[in-house]
């Protein structure tokens, strides 16, 4: 019925007009006419004779999962989960395994994954940025070097450019002028 009505130059294209249109269509012709797919029924009789009865979501957050697909992939060596042809990055950490990630029907098909107990949403890869970043390297920290004594340097500097209060919000004493002798 839309197809119809594109490029008409007597129907106005809002998306508000067209659902006025389509709205009176469904309520005054295609619900109250007979369709053999329901044995000769209406849409509109079929909906009023089912005796299951309409239950509402407990909460909004309980209807919006309803709309969440869970898919089972398997990440690639560098990380990436491929979903209806595009790549997504994964934390790494994952490669090779086998993963579960939550696609957001309502989101505009968002894409979520469990990663150290909390929801990561995933972004698809860029190839183009990867190609000219460095990856960062874990540097190893050595703990057990003892910390040095101050140098006299240190002392120096520390005594002149050191805090003005202590520890407990006082002034510390040499941060006071010494007193003249009157």
């Amino acid at each position: 019925m839309l197809r119809k009505l594109d490029g008409r130059v007597d129907v106005d294209p809002d998306p508000r007009a067209l659902t006025l249109r389509l709205q009176h269509y469904l309520d005054m012709q295609y619900n109250v006419r007979p369709h053999e797919s329901l044995d000769k029924q209406t849409p509109h009789e079929r909906f009023y004779a089912d005796t299951k009865d309409l239950h509402f979501p407990q909460d909004y957050e309980t209807l919006r999962r309803q709309f969440e697909l869970t898919l089972e992939r398997r990440v690639s060596p560098d990380n990436v989960v491929s979903i209806d042809s595009v790549d997504y990055e994964v934390p790494r950490g994952h490669a090779g395994e086998k993963v579960l990630v939550h696609r957001h029907v309502l989101d505009g098909d968002r894409i979520f994954f469990l990663h150290e107990g909390k929801r990561v949403e995933l972004h698809t890869v860029d190839l183009e940025a990867n190609a000219r970043t460095r990856r960062a390297r874990p540097q190893a920290h050595d703990d057990t070097q003892p910390i040095p004594s101050p140098s006299a340097a240190d002392m120096a500097f520390q005594r002149e450019y050191g805090p003005v209060v202590d520890a407990d919000g006082g002034f510390t004493k040499s941060s006071h002028p010494p007193k003249e002798d009157a």
